[in-house]
């Protein structure tokens, strides 16, 4: 879940860039598991990374809100790297 970083600071400092720290957060993790599965290609590691989303504004507040712009982003990168899934939390929730 690259979402819901619960960081203090964003009540009152600048809103996270939710869509490079969604990249960030995989790629901390990529070195995690390249670290634990020495044997592993990328392509293996990669495809057991998976990322979630919650669209538009999370329950933490408006400086944690990814945007269409922040999906144009990084769908592309998902793709390129293999990924193992993207998906959306609370997905429905906007579509009312």
């Amino acid at each position: 879940m690259t979402f819901d970083f619960y960081d203090p600071q964003s009540y009152s400092g600048p809103a996270h860039n939710m869509g490079a720290d969604t990249i960030t957060a995989a790629n901390h993790l990529y070195n995690t598991l390249r670290g634990l599965y020495p044997a592993k290609s990328s392509a293996e590691i990669w495809g057991m990374i998976g990322v979630c989303e919650d669209v538009g504004k999370d329950d933490f507040g408006a400086n944690e809100t990814y945007y269409l712009s922040d999906a144009n982003n990084d769908m592309p990168w998902a793709v390129s790297n293999g990924l193992g899934i993207v998906t959306f939390w609370n997905y429905s929730r906007d579509t009312a």
